[in-house]
């Protein structure tokens, strides 16, 4: 009985031993089943996330491309707008683009009345990668606020880092920037770049020039003196010119030499009068006398010899005149026209909505901007090309140039200064239309006839 109870407890305790086994087995199983299915279902999340991100980067760059990535103290800051090119695939701009043009500075402070006491600057200017460089000088020769945007694909903290090696002061200067790889490499988004610029400004006015523009080291100076900052006083609509004037290359080669350049930039009134006797330096641009050709640059030469003159710009010689002006910026200010990028008509078109809202100009004597003389850029380059109908041609010995009006076939959208044309006469009809006429200065008597020299198809005109 014992051996028997015995072999039944051992044979009971064996069965026992297995069920417990086979228990443990199935519970095994059960518990990788359920990981299988759990990593599973989270790949198949991981996945389905990704396909959303995926599609919703392509329907941004494809749809609707951001125009604005800002830089402000490390952070990063997206702001959306709509691109309506000035004419798509060769075809002209028309009112059916939807042209999109602005009245106003939107984000501007009120144009409410300013003390002359109260009355500060802040330089902006806007720049590409290529000419940072550039800052160096213009932090040496402008002691006060500065506001820039840079079109770069590097890192906003790289810049800022570039910018203290070249001097700049930090702390009075505010920096955006613009990813280059929104945009294609032949279009320089200017106009984004300089609304950029002027929306952080905190000062009641600014001085506005283009990066390869250098200001005289007393021009910030010149601007504060109380005849000067009483003037501006007066109205919101008071602006000021200031002469711009252009060194020639100190080189022969094509190719840039700043070694030869940067000790010529003119930085007071006797070195700019010096290169002028020799010339050596001239008025901004011979080859664009419309663009500059109002200002007084004999009056400036011979008269305003005192710290503080102002004399009013009577009229202007040609639509296309765009003088580098101060002004104050809030809310009635018309802004740049973020239709026109690269090169041709995108400061003109901001000064022709400036005069016929009622600004009156005055230009600055003693202080000035001059030219740094750099090879063209890209977009220069490209608004260079031109059809052969008005190419300049040699006949009987003399060089002549047919007016565009005058050439017969030409698909004027084939070329970037035709598609810039056509988006200018949209402008000027919405110009007309939506802005009241308050000009206070008019076209000259002999002003130049500026329809003459625009690339658009005139035949529906």
């Amino acid at each position: 009985m014992r051996r028997s109870s015995k072999r039944q407890t051992w044979t009971y305790d064996a069965i026992g031993s297995n069920t417990t086994r086979r228990r443990r087995r199935r519970k095994n199983t059960t518990t990788q089943r359920q990981r299988t299915g759990l990593f599973l279902f989270v790949g198949f999340f991981v996945l389905a996330w990704l396909w959303f991100v995926v599609s919703v980067v392509s329907w941004v760059s494809n749809e609707k491309p951001p125009l604005n990535l800002e830089g402000e103290s490390g952070g990063l800051r997206r702001r959306w707008r709509e691109n309506n090119s000035a004419a798509d695939n060769g075809e002209l701009a028309s009112n059916q683009n939807h042209q999109q043009f602005q009245l106003y500075s939107e984000n501007a402070p009120a144009c409410d009345n300013v003390n002359a006491e109260d009355i500060d600057f802040t330089l902006v200017t806007q720049l590409s990668n290529d000419r940072l460089w550039m800052m160096k000088h213009h932090c040496d020769r402008w002691k006060s606020q500065i506001s820039l945007a840079i079109l770069t694909n590097r890192t906003y903290d790289n810049i800022e880092q570039e910018l203290v090696d070249l001097g700049c002061n930090t702390s009075a200067l505010s920096l955006q920037v613009l990813s280059s790889k929104l945009y294609p490499a032949d279009d320089y988004p200017v106009n984004v770049l300089r609304n950029m610029a002027l929306s952080r400004v905190n000062t009641s006015h600014v001085m506005y020039a283009d990066i390869d523009f250098w200001e005289s080291q007393d021009l910030n100076v010149m601007l504060h003196l109380p005849q000067v900052t009483n003037h501006l006083a007066k109205s919101h609509k008071h602006a000021l010119v200031v002469p711009a004037f252009q060194l020639n290359r100190q080189c022969r080669e094509w190719r840039e030499c700043p070694e030869d350049n940067i000790p010529k930039m003119p930085r007071t009134r006797s070195e700019m009068l010096s290169l002028i006797n020799k010339k050596q330096a001239w008025p901004f641009d011979p080859t664009n006398r419309g663009g500059h050709g109002s200002t007084l640059y004999s009056t400036w030469v011979t008269k305003q010899t005192t710290p503080g003159s102002l004399i009013p710009i009577p009229c202007v010689n040609s639509n296309r005149y765009e003088p580098y002006l101060a002004f104050r910026y809030c809310r009635d200010l018309p802004p740049f026209q973020e239709a026109f990028s690269g090169y041709g008509k995108n400061k003109m078109t901001m000064m022709m909505h400036i005069l016929r809202s009622g600004y009156r100009l005055h230009q600055l004597g003693i202080g000035f901007l001059v030219h740094y003389p750099h090879l063209d850029s890209k977009s220069r380059m490209e608004w260079n090309e031109a059809p052969e109908a008005v190419r300049p041609k040699m006949i009987d010995g003399h060089w002549h140039k047919d007016k565009p009006e005058a050439a017969q076939g030409v698909n004027w959208t084939a070329y970037k200064r035709g598609r810039v044309d056509a988006t200018f006469v949209e402008f000027r009809k919405w110009l007309a239309r939506e802005v009241p006429d308050e000009a206070v200065i008019h076209k000259c008597d002999n002003a130049e006839d500026d329809d003459a020299k625009l690339w658009y198809d005139r035949s529906n005109q």
